[in-house]
């Protein structure tokens, strides 16, 4: 009977280690998201000033969970990881109560982008945790022997968490579990039959000044001693013509809605949310990148999380050379910073979509050549899909199967 309750209560720990540890997991491989998710629990519960920190606080809470989650399961230091779960457990149920209480609009973010739950869906897996939590801990003075042969297992396991949390936070996610992924379509076209009617609620925009935000309309913008921070794209009315698809609102100087540009043909769309976090070697690269891309018959699309007018700002002063200052704002449109940051989780990313299909993905800091433009412009777009997504998904299940083979074999 004592040999029975320990393997229930190892079983239990086991479980909830597994919890941690894919939720962790599921983070690091979206820094980006999982810093987005952190900003909207600091905003409400009004800790904006903090809003610089939302990625490392994402990015640290997620590695905390996946090596807590990885003790539980291999066994070490039980007392020690004991209180850090329950202490863990608790400070999330306790936040998503409230969360469940007020019911703010949005994402818990418990397993990055890949599940989605409400906030009361949230809360009652966290009682759950906390009843496996239960099973698992209580009483803590019968908490068994540690594993001792799996301390060595563990300084691996945590390399490797390592490994890939840095890999990641210089690359796109492995697995796209956002509305952007590969083989998306686009809806465009109709929302500019919108354009004429008062269903359609203009772009709004954000600037600051001395310390103060308002938001402006395309016809009213601020004098130049207000700093522009943010581009509000409007909602787009449910419509059963785009069931099934995937919006990208963008527009041009002129405030007019410019969609269809990104759904014919070979498109090479780079979405820059920060632009004025970007240096003159990052413009000029995308400058570059933009005219090779023109040259091998795709068309090029800057989106910005900013007013043609700002953005002009932000460029002139850099002195970009051969060009590039007029290859970036003649292919400049405004964007919403949230769509932006989901089309691709990189400031200054590539995306190439071919007859409205998003077929493939570049970060910041690997934008393709030209010869590789020249190569994907006569590649067969799906088979480039496929490949691209595959790599992805072969790299995240390699991973997990050597972290898991060493929890095993070691």
């Amino acid at each position: 009977m004592n040999i029975a309750y320990h393997r229930i209560r190892r079983t239990a720990a086991i479980l909830t280690g597994l919890v941690l540890f894919f939720a962790g997991a599921l983070k690091l491989m979206d820094p980006v998201g999982a810093g987005l998710v952190v900003a909207d629990y600091l905003s409400f519960f009004h800790l904006g000033s903090l809003s610089s920190l939302s990625k490392a606080i994402g990015v640290g809470m997620a590695f905390l969970e996946t090596a807590v989650g990885a003790a539980l399961i291999l066994g070490v230091w039980k007392k020690a990881v004991a209180l850090v779960t329950t202490a863990l457990i608790a400070f999330f149920t306790v936040i998503t109560l409230i969360l469940a209480i007020f019911n703010p609009p949005m994402d818990c973010g418990c397993f990055g982008e890949a599940i989605h739950l409400t906030n009361a869906q949230t809360f009652l897996k966290n009682l759950g945790l906390c009843a496996l939590a239960a099973l698992a801990f209580l009483p803590f003075r019968e908490l068994g022997g540690n594993r001792t042969r799996k301390l060595i297992t563990f300084p691996i396991v945590l390399v490797l968490i390592a490994l890939f949390t840095i890999h990641q936070l210089f690359s796109l996610p492995l697995i796209d579990f956002t509305s952007f992924r590969p083989g998306t379509e686009l809806s465009a076209g109709w929302t500019e039959d919108l354009e004429n009617t008062d269903v359609m609620p203009p772009a709004q925009f954000i600037y600051e000044k001395d310390g103060q935000r308002q938001t402006f309309s395309l016809e009213n913008l601020p004098d130049s001693t207000w700093t522009f921070v943010d581009a509000i794209a409007p909602e787009i009315p449910v419509n059963e013509e785009n069931d099934g698809f995937v919006s990208l609102p963008f527009r041009d100087a002129g405030g007019n809605s410019r969609d269809s540009l990104a759904v014919t043909g070979k498109v090479f769309a780079v979405s820059v949310t920060r632009p004025a976090k970007l240096k003159a070697g990052t413009w000029q690269k995308i400058a570059s990148s933009l005219s090779a891309a023109s040259d091998n018959g795709f068309t090029p699309l800057l989106l910005a999380a900013a007013t043609p007018s700002s953005l002009e700002e932000t460029i002139k002063p850099m002195s970009l050379q051969n060009g590039a200052e007029a290859i970036l704002l003649m292919n400049a449109y405004s964007a919403d910073y949230r769509t932006l940051i989901s089309l691709n989780r990189s400031n200054g990313g590539a995306t190439w979509f071919d007859d409205g299909q998003l077929i493939c993905k570049w970060p910041a800091g690997k934008l393709p050549s030209a010869q590789a433009l020249r190569k994907a412009a006569s590649d067969n777009p799906f088979e480039h899909m496929i490949s691209y997504d595959t790599r992805g998904r072969i790299a995240s299940q390699a991973w997990l199967i050597a972290v898991f083979a060493v929890m095993i074999l070691i």
